[in-house]
């Protein structure tokens, strides 16, 4: 008679190679090879995210380091605080570029209606 194991979720005493317990089924067989560990995805790298973050996504790519494993809390907040600061500041520049094109355009055009009143 082969020695008996016991099964963890019931404690039914269970044969040697039994794969599965005979009284609630749960599988007691080890598997012969251990599964392979997981790779990170390839957005959970901090350059990625960062970049992404950064120059491409802005306050879109927050959600991208939310979700990142491989940043402390701490990481994810000042990162947040300088993608804000970093939206403000660029918002403001392109107000101001706009601006400054419109400014432009209603200076030629007052030109332009000037050399046309000739």
């Amino acid at each position: 008679m082969s020695s008996a194991n016991f099964c963890s979720a019931c404690g039914k005493a269970l044969p040697q190679e039994a794969q599965f317990c005979n009284q609630c089924g749960f599988a007691v067989a080890q598997l012969a090879h251990p599964p392979a560990p997981q790779k990170d995805k390839w957005y959970h790298h901090p350059v990625v995210g960062l970049f992404m973050l950064f120059v491409v996504l802005q306050v879109f790519g927050l959600p991208l380091v939310w979700k990142n494993p491989r940043f402390s809390r701490s990481t994810k907040i000042v990162l947040t605080v300088l993608t804000i600061l970093e939206t403000a500041v660029l918002t403001f520049l392109t107000f101001g570029a706009v601006k400054t094109i419109f400014d432009h355009m209603l200076s030629e055009s007052s030109e332009l209606k000037s050399l046309l009143a000739y």
